[in-house]
């Protein structure tokens, strides 16, 4: 069996910033948050005090990951009931301003999916959406009764404390919701995922020896496009005239390389989905196979 995403279900919105002055409003989460992140410091051996501005703009943000996944679910849910999911999942980066929210739960309850299992993956980074999929297709193929799993990815542009690698990429408050299929080989269209992936670093670091390595590990010479933020994309360019290379919006975090594939995805054509970690190089394979060849048949539930 194989997953399969339909570019129109992929749905997606960046949310545009919010007013300075209700940001800066006095929030009566303040001293509890910064307590919070005071502990969080002094378990990572930093000195640091939380920073009062900052952290008051994160609280005051209106666009929480909730308020996000129930301004997009409509788009979706106007092209297909969600009732019958057996999988919801949440993939993020940067944390929430919404304390203590379960967000793949109040997905669950927003898609009156009652049966479906819910689960977060938040301690991966710009990679946590291609560790979900994975999980995705783990869970659905390993029973003939589950077929159907919605994957929500979303971050926020700013965090609780300060973060320079955060503000490097000049990021955008964005959420994107997938709905994934399991569907027979011979029936599989849309963006079908062919595999997840992770090489750790050639010995001397170079992104070409490792993406080499990588791509030594496919099951298929198939030409592919590889995907990447603007620095690994410039490293890769013209290292392999055999595959195309693109740089993805990297100001859209987790869902990046996922907005790339719904507007500019070329049928019959691969991509490799690479997001540099601190030791490996992450990587997802898709293709791209507008149609199948007949109508697609699915089987009863038993």
């Amino acid at each position: 069996m194989t997953l399969c995403i339909q570019p129109d279900d992929l749905v997606w919105r960046a949310f545009a910033p919010e007013n300075e002055a209700a940001l800066l409003a006095p929030h009566p989460s303040q001293a509890l948050m910064a307590d919070y992140l005071r502990a969080f410091f002094r378990s990572h051996d930093e000195p640091q005090e939380p920073d009062d501005a900052l952290l008051t703009r994160w609280l005051n943000g209106r666009h929480t990951f909730t308020a996000m996944m129930q301004a997009l679910l409509p788009e979706l849910q106007a092209r297909h009931t969600l009732q019958q999911l057996d999988l919801v999942m949440f993939a993020h980066w940067t944390p929430d301003s919404d304390l203590g929210c379960a967000v793949s739960n109040a997905l669950i309850h927003a898609c009156d999916a009652r049966q479906a299992f819910g689960l977060s993956v938040s301690d991966r980074g710009l990679a946590a959406p291609l560790f979900a999929l994975s999980a995705i297709d783990d869970y659905l193929t390993s029973d003939e009764n589950r077929r159907e799993a919605l994957l929500m990815i979303a971050d926020q542009d700013l965090a609780p404390y300060p973060s320079e690698r955060l503000a490097q990429l000049r990021p955008q408050k964005n959420c994107c919701l997938m709905r994934i299929e399991k569907r027979p080989p011979h029936q599989a269209s849309g963006l079908i995922f062919e595999g997840y992936y992770r090489q750790p670093y050639a010995e001397n670091g170079d992104p070409i020896d490792t993406m080499r390595q990588l791509l030594s590990r496919l099951p298929t010479a198939d030409t592919l496009t590889l995907l990447g933020n603007p620095s690994l994309a410039a490293a890769l360019q013209g290292a392999f005239p055999e595959h195309q290379t693109a740089a993805v919006a990297e100001s859209l975090l987790c869902a990046a390389p996922f907005v790339y594939l719904k507007h500019h995805a070329q049928p019959g054509r691969r991509y490799l989905l690479a997001v540099p970690e601190s030791r490996h190089l992450t990587a997802g394979v898709l293709r791209y196979q507008p149609c199948h060849d007949g109508p697609f048949t699915r089987p009863s539930r038993t």
